[in-house]
């Protein structure tokens, strides 16, 4: 048995769907791949950002402390010279005196450098 030969717009149908369908994967990977780069673009910006965040809160918090470091130190110094000089508790004075002094040195110069 013979077998009839595909007619010409049979074969030209068929071209065309090959080529749109190329057309078409071709353009669907370019735009997945532009997909991809905008989202990672933007993924690094939000890290980016969160990093930057986050160094900005603990470059505040660490300000804070160190003000509340001195804050402290100076006041138990004040206490510690208070009770000392006046002889009420002279023990606890002296202690109060010497750890502001410790921690005055911590604050002032260890911390700095850390």
């Amino acid at each position: 048995m013979l077998e009839k030969a595909p007619s010409k717009s049979l074969l030209l149908l068929t071209q065309i769907l090959l080529i749109a369908t190329m057309l078409l994967s071709y353009a669907a990977g370019v735009y997945a791949q532009d997909d991809v780069d905008e989202f990672s673009a933007k993924y690094s910006e939000f890290v980016n950002r969160f990093a930057n965040l986050i160094v900005f809160l603990i470059d505040e918090v660490s300000a804070a402390l160190l003000k509340i470091a001195k804050a402290i130190y100076s006041l138990m110094a004040l206490a510690g010279l208070l009770m000392w000089a006046t002889g009420f508790h002279y023990r606890t004075g002296r202690n109060l005196i010497i750890s502001s002094v410790i921690l005055s040195i911590f604050v002032e110069c260890i911390y700095p450098v850390i």
